[in-house]
Formats: C-alpha cells, sequence, structure tokens
C-alpha cells in the first residue's frame, strides 16, 4: 500500500496566520519554493456584508497538480479536476 500522508487542520480555529504552511514545510522536508499547503482569505477586503473567514488547502500531492498551474484558488473547481486522484 502506497504511503499516505496526513495533515490535521482546525479550520474552525485558523486565523489566517500560515504557520500550517510553516508546519508543513517542515515536517516533510519540502524545498524552498514549493508548497504542499496553502492558506486562503475569503473576503480579504473586508466587506461589511460578508464575514471574513481563511482556510488552508493542500495540493494532495498528486502527479497533475491543478493548485500550481491555476491562477487562483477561484480556478479549482470540480469540473476541471482529474476524474481519478
Amino acid at each position: 500500500m502506497k504511503k499516505q500522508l496526513g495533515f490535521l487542520v482546525d479550520v474552525n480555529r485558523c486565523v489566517g496566520c500560515n504557520t500550517c504552511e510553516i508546519a508543513c514545510k517542515q515536517e516533510y522536508n519540502i524545498s524552498p519554493g514549493i508548497k504542499w499547503r496553502r492558506t486562503y482569505t475569503v473576503n480579504p477586503e473586508g466587506h461589511p456584508e460578508f464575514p471574513t473567514y481563511y482556510f488552508s488547502l493542500a495540493c494532495n500531492h498528486c502527479n497533475n497538480c491543478l493548485l500550481y498551474t491555476s491562477p487562483s484558488p477561484r480556478d479549482l473547481s470540480t469540473s476541471r479536476m482529474p476524474s481519478s486522484a
């Protein structure tokens, strides 16, 4: 069986500090310039009618990773995701 990596993030406590990105890089000894985890801000402009929140997204280390070829998380729709991961 192939080794599966995991990372636990409590999304209810996320404040957008990016510490999970740093911890992931340190734990898995990832080279500079490569990110297996990214933190995104929803409502970064702070529009008063909408909540601002953050989420941490892992790339899942697939061979055809859209996270690195897509310019924004908005482009990561399920219609563009590979049929088999």
